[in-house]
């Protein structure tokens, strides 16, 4: 639940909200995949934006990603946008637990 308030009056956000409640009661509620970014064995390789540390961020070439779960699916990214956002928090570093390799990226547009 999104609660803007407490009582008291200190601002909060919980880890649900009215939107993703709406949405999982429309299109109902399905377990995310475990283990589903784990590379492929093969020698097979995408090119992806790499966060590499604080105001380094690189466009590198990583193994592709394997479907391990039934659920899975692979998108071919067309097009890709910068989120104003989280990109620029990623960016400046202020993300918590943010790792050298990870890759990075949610707004995109592309083929399953």
């Amino acid at each position: 639940i999104f609660s803007p308030f407490f009582s008291s009056g200190v601002p909060t956000m919980t880890t649900t909200n009215i939107a993703s409640r709406m949405a999982e009661a429309l299109a109902g509620k399905h377990p995310v995949a475990q283990g589903s970014t784990k590379p492929l064995a093969s020698e097979e390789t995408m090119h992806a934006v790499v966060w590499q540390g604080k105001k380094d961020v690189r466009v590198e070439v990583v193994p592709r990603p394997a479907l391990t779960h039934p659920d899975d699916a692979i998108v071919k990214v067309c097009a890709a946008s910068i989120c104003s956002g989280s990109d620029s928090h990623v960016y400046s570093g202020e993300i918590p637990g943010l790792k050298p390799g990870q890759i990075l990226g949610h707004e995109a547009v592309g083929v399953i």
